[in-house]
């Protein structure tokens, strides 16, 4: 890499101050020397962390249903179930998300 003198035409304060910048902004470009794919591992494996299913629910345990998205007759959402009873999980879609068997009404 190419170094300029600071001080060489002129001696001001302001380019001192951005030569020093310049210096400080290519150590730190260096980084750490990982590479942009162990980064994002990093980062996935840290996402990944919070959206595991972590009590170990599997095809045919149950499983209690929020009434999350579930609208009712109900006057009051303060009012309504927080939950509805425990129903059978018929199919795993995805890390935290099942599908379950719901009776028919």
């Amino acid at each position: 890499m190419e170094r300029r003198p600071c001080g060489s035409n002129r001696d001001s304060i302001s380019r001192r101050i951005s030569c020093r910048n310049e210096e400080e902004l290519e150590t730190s470009n260096k980084g750490d020397g990982r590479s942009t794919e162990e980064v994002q591992k990093v980062m996935k494996k840290q996402f990944d962390k919070k959206r595991q299913n972590p009590q170990g629910l599997k095809v045919g345990d149950n499983m209690w249903l929020e009434n999350k998205n579930i609208h009712s007759n109900r006057p009051s959402k303060k009012l309504d179930n927080k939950r509805y009873k425990p129903f059978r999980i018929s199919k795993n879609i995805d890390s935290g998300a099942f599908q379950l068997e719901l009776p028919e009404e």
